[in-house]
């Protein structure tokens, strides 16, 4: 898990900050996925990207629902921190690291499956998604 850490004048980091980290941790062979976010399709990201490597994938406008995360783990996430109360951002990122410890990694071999059925799919459909 990557936690976006605050900069020494205490401000997130940006999405290229963590970009950049990945191309050195990871090197030049990436599949990428993103949604259509404008923190994601800003110029400067964009561009960025452009000079890496890696194969962007795609995301069909106005399809969140196509986004792996919101079928799986964001779901489980929630489910797993529901309730309880936090005193500092580190209480938040450490009770975030075990829950995702505790997560099924069988269960995701499954969801990413049916996510590139859901991905077939729209495109079968023109673009269009329809559950």
């Amino acid at each position: 898990m990557e936690v976006v850490e605050k900069d020494e004048k205490g401000e997130w980091k940006s999405a290229l900050d963590f970009y950049e980290q990945k191309v050195v941790i990871y090197g030049g062979s990436i599949l990428f996925h993103h949604d259509n976010a404008p923190v994601h399709t800003a110029r400067a990201v964009t561009d960025v990207l452009a000079g890496y490597k890696w194969e962007l994938l795609e995301h069909p406008r106005y399809s969140s629902d196509l986004a792996p995360c919101d079928f799986q783990l964001f779901p489980e996430m929630k489910e797993h921190l529901r309730g309880q109360r936090f005193e500092t951002e580190e209480d938040i990122i450490q009770a975030t690291k075990v829950a995702i410890k505790n997560l099924d990694k069988c269960s995701y071999v499954t969801e990413f499956k049916h996510w590139l059925q859901r991905i077939e799919k729209c495109a079968n459909n023109g673009g269009c998604y329809v559950e």
